[in-house]
């Protein structure tokens, strides 16, 4: 009865959390802070001519003012000051969010299942 009375309760915060939006955004910057995400930043002039594109897995630093653009690609430092900056995420990171969503969401009962099991262990050694 406890275990149908925890799925419950785990498949109701599931699906009222999988397509909420702040776990989108969540799932999204967790992998962003840790692997960062496959994106295009293109870096245009005042009067709104491209200078650069750069293309890659990073993930983008910007300061308190908006004026400074910091990111690292293939291994070097990009420092971008007083020019707009447009980051795009390449289509290509999508399935990375899915793996991630789900593994979080199955988390708990793999947790669920491992506790039922060392009862069970215990009440034999009893």
């Amino acid at each position: 009865m406890k275990k149908a009375i925890a799925t419950i309760i785990i498949l109701l915060l599931v699906a009222l959390s999988a397509g909420c939006e702040s776990w989108d955004r969540m799932v999204k910057d967790f992998n962003a802070s840790n692997n960062g995400l496959e994106r295009t930043a293109t870096v245009y002039d005042q009067n709104g001519n491209k200078i650069k594109t750069y293309k890659g897995k990073f993930d983008v630093e910007v300061n308190d003012y908006g004026n400074k653009v910091k990111f690292d690609l293939d291994g070097k430092r990009i420092m971008i000051s007083n020019a707009v900056v447009i980051v795009e995420e390449t289509r290509g990171a999508i399935m990375i969010y899915v793996i991630i969503g789900i593994l979080i969401l199955a988390a708990p009962f793999v947790w669920m299942e491992i506790a039922e099991r060392r009862i069970q262990e215990w009440e034999k050694e009893k």
